[in-house]
């Protein structure tokens, strides 16, 4: 399809029928064709899983599974399009299937990483309404704007001397007499801003502070504001003013309480770390990840049982919880359970093909059991995905070398010494390279998960 072609399909969407010619063109460019036959599906994972999808032939069934869990469904016939939410980033996909409902379909695809590139994506995210936004402050901040319209047209017409009128402004004084001078009116307010600046990704990280100083100006205790407010300073190398900012409201917030044990175990800090991840389990008990650090915590403080129990409740919350779902594989491994240990690894694959530590834990099982033509593709996998992975290379050479590839141990245990690992791993590498015993694999630190 030409460039003139495509342009129609952009001007059906209303949130790109503002744009002009060349504008329309630009983003026309990134447009991608694909033609799916009947039941045949596109998995779209990683930054592809956020991808704006127009039929332009058949019917096709798009399900978009968000960071937040949900899940966005739709039928599309020729004509229709879904995920414009998507590709301006007020949401956040993990993944995106689009399965063809007709014997052959037809869509156009435009990935948000695509759409950046282009000179309208500022335009776009600053004119496009928050889709993200919950419903009861979408609705209240509507309905204000159109009694707000209403009361002036009433105003200017003389109606207000009739008793409707009459009763219609002062439920519209009253109503922002409570958004502006009340307590609960402050709060809805602050929560409004919180929001809209949590899902304005696009904003540099100074607008945000001003936006997020501007929501603890209204309340200078508000939870939300102040873990929002950590994040960023987190996210910025700040680790100190973070953990400030999530110790305020720890004892009352189960995000705050979360994140503050993060903080305190990257400062090798896991008994207080423990002492913050508990608070948060007791405060929001049904939040997956917030067990999943608790098994983690546990599993640095040597406290195996009480990790598994952690792990497995993460589990119970959201079966989908990758990393929970590794580190309990580890376990299994290390207590010898090799079947529970290799199906953990396969499911953390199954979910994200991607994951290093899997291929590597995938790996251990085979060599365990004795496929070391197993244990060799599963950890060369690993090494491709993750190159400087001092474990995977290490036992990539293990492998090799029993297998006879010495030329291929050799490469591997090199590169093992070029990533600096720790002195007694480096004195089994050189043994190994020296055509000492290698009988072993159980020499190397395992990788702390994906």
């Amino acid at each position: 399809m030409t460039r003139a072609s495509l342009r129609p399909y952009l001007r059906l969407i209303p949130l790109f029928g503002h744009l002009s010619r060349d504008e329309l063109g630009a983003v026309a460019d990134k447009l991608v064709s694909r033609r799916l036959t009947g039941g045949q599906t596109l998995d779209l994972r990683g930054s592809y899983a956020n991808v704006l999808c127009i039929v332009t032939k058949g019917r096709v069934k798009a399900e978009a599974c968000l960071s937040d869990k949900h899940i966005l469904r739709s039928e599309l016939a020729a004509g229709q399009w879904a995920g414009e939410a998507l590709v301006i980033g007020r949401s956040r996909a993990t993944r995106t299937c689009l399965t063809a409902h007709s014997r052959s379909a037809e869509v156009l695809l435009l990935w948000q990483r695509d759409l950046r590139t282009t000179p309208v994506s500022r335009r776009l995210a600053t004119s496009a309404r928050f889709s993200s936004v919950s419903s009861v402050l979408e609705n209240v901040l509507g309905t204000l704007t159109r009694k707000t319209t209403e009361g002036l047209r009433l105003l200017s017409s003389k109606v207000i001397k009739y008793p409707v009128g009459a009763g219609m402004s002062l439920s519209l004084v009253l109503f922002t007499s409570f958004l502006l001078f009340t307590q609960p009116g402050r709060i809805l307010r602050a929560d409004w801003k919180c929001l809209r600046t949590v899902q304005q990704a696009y904003l540099s990280q100074e607008r945000q502070a001003r936006q997020l100083s501007d929501v603890l100006h209204l309340m200078p205790d508000h939870p939300f504001g102040m873990v929002a407010f950590g994040n960023l300073a987190a996210g910025s190398g700040d680790f100190d003013g973070a953990m400030l900012r999530y110790a305020e409201v720890a004892s009352e917030n189960g995000a705050g309480a979360n994140n503050l044990g993060l903080m305190l175990l990257r400062q090798d800090d896991p008994a207080l770390a423990l002492q913050a991840l508990q608070l948060s389990a007791r405060i929001e008990p049904d939040v997956a990840v917030t067990h999943q650090n608790l098994g983690i915590v546990y599993q640095q403080l040597g406290q195996q049982r009480e990790a598994v129990r952690a792990f497995k409740e993460a589990l119970r919350i959201d079966p989908d919880l990758a990393i929970a779902r590794y580190h309990l594989g580890m376990h299994y491994l290390s207590q010898g359970n090799l079947v529970e240990a290799g199906a953990a690894f396969e499911r953390v694959l199954e979910q994200d093909a991607t994951c290093a530590a899997a291929y590597t834990g995938l790996g251990l099982v085979h060599a365990e059991i004795g496929d070391l033509q197993g244990a060799t593709r599963a950890l060369q996998r690993a090494t491709h995905l993750e190159p400087d992975s001092v474990t995977a290379q290490f036992y990539l050479g293990w492998t090799l070398s029993r297998i006879g590839d010495e030329a291929g141990a050799e490469t591997a245990l090199a590169q093992v010494l070029a990533l600096h690992p720790p002195g007694d791993l480096v004195e089994r590498v050189d043994i190994m390279l020296g055509g000492g015993a290698n009988d072993t694999p159980e020499e190397a630190p395992m990788d702390d998960g994906p």
